[in-house]
């Protein structure tokens, strides 16, 4: 198995070349997990086998949003056959009031409610737990900064006064091995100073009687959902995560487009012609992005490498629905990009509009408004 001269990933036959780092563009660190998790993964105790099965009940216990998922419940059973984690449309992350409205307390509310019953409130939530289990996991992720930051509003009075928000991601570099700390991924503002909570944050209500979306390109998306393979809330991918710049490719690309010139559109004499330039500006406008895509960061996330300890991809069950929610987040980013960039394919639109009119039609309420995909996306 031959390996990437760059990031020094393993890589398989026929694999393309650039594939795992964008040719030496990309670098980010690995995720760590504390000694005490590691053992419960990889261990080969009786509680470390419960914990292996059961993973996926243990981090929904711990996790700080809720899962809106459908999926196969006869796939995902632990008894029948091999275990498969398959779903079906779109996955939703959502996040409760700090104040449970029927009493019976869940996700991020287990960190604050009733916090001295904290215990007996997760074991109640299944009788396929391990109690021991259970304060393992409570005392390993006290260091987690969302963690932290929610037990400390047990301290704070009159909370409702206040208002608590999460930061949508943290602005630590991912390209060195940093921590976040709990006032770099929320804050706590007074009621009336409101209006300084701008996009960038996740609005946390006392009692709403409602939940807020998390959105796929938060970069909080992935630790707040799996704390179990993010225990120290490392954010994930989102947007303006920045390439390593290769400075002989830039000038080159540069010089191209400074000495290219465009044909002038008065020697244009047909419809045809017309199309014809607008795809060869589209050509001449095309940049490679300086930041990193979705794909791209996963695609190195989910490497192997010898000089690396990526335990992520060795959490098994918990691993596989984290990649499946990782592989919707990307289908949903690629329908994002094409629906919010039109321009991209403004020629097929135009031709379209052109073959309607010439069919007779010139009533524009009945011309329909469509989103046109590019033949490279297979759904």
């Amino acid at each position: 198995m031959s390996h990437c001269q760059y990031c020094h990933a393993k890589r398989f036959e026929y694999e393309p070349p650039g594939f795992c780092c964008n040719s030496g563009a990309i670098r980010l660190t690995y995720h760590k997990m504390p000694p005490e998790l590691s053992e419960l993964y990889f261990g080969k105790t009786e509680e470390s086998e419960n914990f292996r099965t059961y993973i996926r009940m243990y981090n929904n216990m711990f996790a700080f949003t809720l899962l809106g998922v459908k999926y196969d419940k006869e796939l995902a059973r632990r008894n029948c056959g091999i275990y498969t984690f398959r779903v079906q449309g779109q996955t939703y992350h959502f996040i409760d009031d700090l104040i449970p409205s029927n009493e019976k307390p869940r996700n991020l509310q287990l960190y604050f409610y009733d916090h001295d019953n904290e215990l007996a409130n997760r074991m109640a939530c299944s009788t396929r737990i391990n109690e021991s289990i259970m304060k393992k996991l409570m005392d390993i992720l006290k260091v987690n900064p969302y963690t932290v930051f929610l037990k400390s509003l047990l301290n704070v009075p009159q909370l409702s006064d206040f208002s608590i928000a999460l930061k949508c991601h943290s602005p630590l570099d991912q390209q060195t091995y940093n921590l976040p700390s709990s006032s770099e991924v929320a804050a706590l503002w007074l009621e009336e100073n409101s209006t300084d909570i701008y996009a960038p944050y996740i609005r946390i209500y006392t009692h709403s009687n409602g939940t807020r979306l998390v959105h796929y390109y938060y970069g909080c998306y992935d630790p707040l959902q799996y704390p179990l393979l993010f225990p120290f809330s490392e954010n994930g991918w989102h947007c303006g995560i920045q390439k390593i710049i290769q400075t002989n490719k830039v000038t080159k690309h540069r010089a191209y487009c400074e000495h290219e010139q465009l044909r002038s559109i008065s020697n244009i004499c047909s419809v045809n012609g017309f199309f014809d330039m607008e795809d060869e500006s589209l050509q001449k406008e095309k940049r490679k992005r300086d930041t990193v895509s979705c794909r791209e960061y996963y695609c190195y996330k989910f490497q192997i490498r010898d000089n690396e300890t990526n335990e992520v991809i060795h959490c098994g069950r918990i691993f596989q629905q984290f990649i499946v929610d990782v592989y919707i987040k990307l289908e949903t980013q690629r329908l994002d990009s094409f629906s919010f960039n039109p321009n991209l394919f403004r020629i097929k639109v135009l031709q379209g509009l052109l073959d309607i009119l010439r069919f007779g039609e010139r009533e524009a309420s009945k011309i329909e408004n469509k989103m046109f995909l590019p033949i490279t996306f297979i759904g």
